[in-house]
């Protein structure tokens, strides 16, 4: 797993792990993979990557994930979920009087997942780019098969950096629709 940070977010991100140890990374880096993936375990030591000329941080890891793939019917189906609403912080009480700040805005946060199935597995979806939009959200998805290679993206992003105190519910209720569509199932027919 690569986890990429840029601009303001990267030197938050510098910040934070100056007051971290060895094992307190592995907790940050781990957890919520651990959460998500039931039995999920991070393999050897997270790498930390520092491009200050781009201002980009990156942070590499290994999981093993037991279960990941399972079995439905005669295919099998591995889960994926990008947490994109946390990129989003969305008030407790969304009624409000004041616009609603986006700080992430203009970030664009990408999702990728690379699945490379066992030889003799057939991948059951087609190749397709599938863009949604909303007045203040913008999510594209993809997904490429080459041989018994598949890679999903996701795309997400604000579109403004604030969302007037009248549409903030609307926006609350786009982003639960975003989370419903990023997600989904990875799935390929072969033996079992």
């Amino acid at each position: 797993v690569d986890i990429h940070w840029f601009g303001a977010n990267a030197e938050s991100l510098r910040l934070l792990l100056l007051g971290m140890g060895p094992a307190e990374l592995r907790r940050f880096v781990a957890a919520g993979y651990q959460q998500q993936y039931n039995g999920g375990r991070l393999l050897g030591e997270p790498e930390i990557s520092d491009d200050r000329r781009h201002n980009q941080l990156t942070i590499r890891a290994r999981f093993a994930l037991p279960l990941l793939a399972r079995a439905v019917g005669e295919r099998w189906a591995v889960a994926f979920a990008p947490n994109l609403g946390d990129t989003l912080d969305m008030p407790a009480r969304p009624g409000r009087r004041f616009p609603l700040a986006l700080p992430s805005y203009p970030v664009t946060h990408h999702y990728q997942v690379d699945m490379t199935w066992p030889e003799g597995v057939t991948i059951d979806d087609e190749p397709v780019s599938s863009p949604w939009e909303t007045e203040h959200l913008r999510l594209l998805m993809t997904r490429s098969v080459r041989g018994n290679k598949e890679t999903r993206t996701v795309e997400f992003s604000a579109k403004a950096g604030e969302v007037p105190a009248g549409e903030v519910l609307q926006f609350a209720a786009d982003l639960a629709e975003v989370e419903a569509r990023a997600g989904g199932l990875m799935m390929a027919s072969g033996p079992q």
